[in-house]
């Protein structure tokens, strides 16, 4: 990148210098040849007030020395005399500009380039009272020989310029590059990183996307660790009692028990296998996924149902309040997300206690709540229950099966569909989970 900079930059100078070069040359040329006007209107203003001399000598020298050429011309285009050629010998003139634009204007001005020479004649035309025109010419660089004269000059003003911008380009290409190269060397602390103002937004969104590729990092580092820990806890009773079972140190009574804890830690690994398989699909899911209208209380009502025999077990009551209620939405993510709050407040309720199920129709959108009496979240656990694996209560969950994984499924369905999702809970007293749908459109 740096080299593909600096040869861009050096392209661009090299031409700026270069069309500074032509244009200042044609600038000089410009001045140059206005200034041999100039000097010859001036010898031509001269000859006019000096032409009542009948007899005067017509060629005329400048204070340095310099030869002009003078020719006179009859109101017909007949050369009645010239300093350099016998007029005599002379085509007639009126077909020449500087001749033409004199009889019409009282003067005129041209220029004629010799291509053997490399030079230029410049002459001046000025009218006569009677119609006769004067013309006074002087030889002087042409534009080409003018350039090739002052050559050398500008070609080393030139160089002069390259080298010095040469070091510029350099300066400047580092001094471009180097926040971004601090930035890479310092992507952990972006507070130490120089950056000007027009590379800042550039900056932030480097810094952003390294941040997040390090949070992302470390969110599989640690949901792989806990996968390993959570797994391993069912399989290593699996292994224990299934070894117990094989050497034959299990009796009538010790085989039911062992039999029976290889059922439990089997279920809870399936459970947790299905969890981490429906996290991984979750995460695969662009937000951008196809919805179709769903109406979410027959999915609370199924729910209910699904979990109604549980809910006995642990004599937990179940019950369901609302009316239909459309969203646009995934149907199996919608299932999932209800039955994981309904079985969340199931697990974590106690003995007698109720869980309260609604789905309501607001002006824009649907509100679907779980409220039940269980034991509550702590303040300092609130911000964290939806965490992969985060548990307010270890050897609870563990107790009733939980994987730590459900509330983790529920916010990233949320999020999918755009919804919002608020708790409000209290230690003892049992937690209200609150989802928010955009209503489908009538």
């Amino acid at each position: 990148m740096k080299k593909k900079i600096y040869s861009h930059f050096m392209l661009v100078v090299s031409l700026a210098i270069l069309l500074t070069m032509v244009f200042s040359s044609l600038l000089f040329y410009r001045i140059f040849r206005e200034q041999m006007y100039g000097d010859i209107r001036g010898y031509g203003q001269l000859i006019l007030q000096s032409e009542r001399n009948a007899h005067m000598d017509w060629e005329l020298y400048d204070s340095s020395g310099e030869y002009f050429r003078l020719t006179v011309v009859d109101r017909d285009g007949t050369v009645l005399y010239d300093n350099e050629v016998d007029a005599s010998s002379m085509e007639n003139h009126s077909d020449r500009e500087e001749i033409i634009s004199a009889w019409e204007t009282g003067e005129g001005q041209a220029v004629r380039r010799s291509d053997t020479l490399n030079r230029s004649t410049y002459y001046v035309a000025l009218r006569l009272d009677d119609d006769t025109v004067i013309r006074v010419g002087r030889d002087g660089s042409s534009i080409l020989g003018l350039y090739l004269h002052v050559l050398p000059i500008v070609f080393l003003v030139g160089a002069l310029c390259w080298v010095i911008c040469l070091l510029l380009a350099s300066v400047l290409t580092r001094s471009i590059l180097q926040p971004m190269q601090t930035l890479a060397d310092n992507l952990d602390k972006p507070q130490t990183v120089p950056a000007y103002e027009e590379l800042q937004p550039f900056l932030e969104t480097i810094q952003k996307q390294h941040m997040d590729l390090l949070e992302s990092a470390q969110m599989r580092q640690e949901f792989t660790a806990n996968v390993s820990h959570e797994l391993k806890t069912p399989l290593t009773v699996i292994s224990g009692y299934a070894e117990l079972v094989a050497s034959g140190m299990a009796q009538n009574g010790d085989a039911r028990h062992f039999a029976r804890e290889i059922h439990e830690n089997a279920g809870r690994l399936l459970t947790l296998i299905n969890d981490i398989l429906e996290l991984s699909k979750l995460d695969s899911t662009s937000p951008g996924m196809e919805l179709e209208y769903v109406d979410l209380y027959p999915v609370a009502q199924a729910c209910v149902d699904m979990l109604k025999m549980n809910a006995q077990k642990q004599k937990v009551t179940l019950q369901l309040e609302g009316e239909s209620a459309v969203v646009p939405g995934n149907r199996e993510m919608l299932e999932e997300l209800v039955y994981n709050l309904c079985d969340n407040a199931i697990r974590y309720n106690k003995e007698n206690g109720s869980v309260l199920i609604q789905v309501k129709n607001r002006v824009d959108t649907v509100v679907l709540s779980v409220k039940d009496t269980g034991i509550g979240i702590p303040k300092e656990h609130q911000s964290r229950v939806f965490e992969r694996f985060y548990r307010v209560d270890k050897s609870r969950s563990r107790d009733t099966g939980g994987t730590g994984l459900g509330l983790a499924i529920v916010k990233h369905i949320v999020s999918l569909h755009g919804a919002a999702l608020e708790l409000e809970s209290e230690e003892g007293e049992g937690s209200l989970i609150t989802v928010t749908f955009m209503k489908a459109p009538s």
